[in-house]
């Protein structure tokens, strides 16, 4: 079962400084995790489509090179929240031609992060995370000519329009939002200073301290 605290509040606004909403999903293990069970610890709660997704795939392999090599590893608690089944989501980290097992080389059992389903999207549209343009003509005539664009449409999880965009969210112990990024393109990720910043000063890096994100 898939909860969010307070979904039904469409008066609720998160931005910079607030408090970010609750919510409770499933993982691949089959345990439930509540956001707030992490209070106390810097996290990073990321949005992708599906763990079918390449670009999707590409963007958390990257991001498992840090986690591997770099200090602050230790020091963050990142989540990454797939809008998929359970069922689904364990394929995409198991088995072996899934974008995410040839990417970054592991399998369920070795990936690095929290894994959760968000099969109704309930916990994304919580955090106001964008979607991609949908499935048109232009889109699906071109689909049927370049096996990647198929790829990209029909096997990365496109239903109904519903395409996520990655979406990273930075929150402090005391489960407030410090920084995020909200692509507007499919490989776009966090950048290592912005991390950097938030692990050291538990603040925005100075480059986008000034700009105003505001969800809702």
């Amino acid at each position: 079962m898939t909860t969010v605290e307070g979904a039904h509040d469409e008066n609720v606004v998160v931005k910079i400084g607030s408090t970010v909403p609750d919510f409770v999903l499933t993982s691949v293990d089959g345990r439930q995790y509540r956001l707030s069970d992490f209070r106390g610890k810097k996290v990073m709660v990321c949005f992708y489509r599906n763990s079918n997704c390449p670009a999707c795939a590409y963007t958390i392999s990257k991001l498992i090179g840090r986690y591997k090599t770099l200090a602050w590893a230790s020091k963050l608690m990142v989540i990454t929240v797939f809008r998929t089944d359970i069922e689904e989501l364990r394929k995409g980290l198991a088995d072996s031609d899934a974008p995410i097992r040839r990417l970054s080389g592991i399998d369920i059992n070795a990936y690095p992060f929290l894994a959760l389903a968000d099969p109704d999207g309930t916990a994304a549209s919580k955090f106001k995370v964008d979607k991609k343009e949908g499935l048109n003509m232009n889109t699906f005539l071109k689909a049927m000519v370049t096996p990647s664009v198929f790829r990209e449409v029909y096997l990365s999880g496109t239903k109904g329009g519903d395409t996520l965009l990655p979406s990273e969210f930075l929150i402090d112990e005391n489960g407030v939002l410090v920084d995020v990024m909200r692509a507007r393109k499919k490989r776009e990720c966090m950048t290592m200073d912005r991390i950097s910043s938030f692990l050291l000063f538990g603040q925005q890096h100075p480059s986008v301290r000034n700009m105003r994100y505001t969800i809702g």
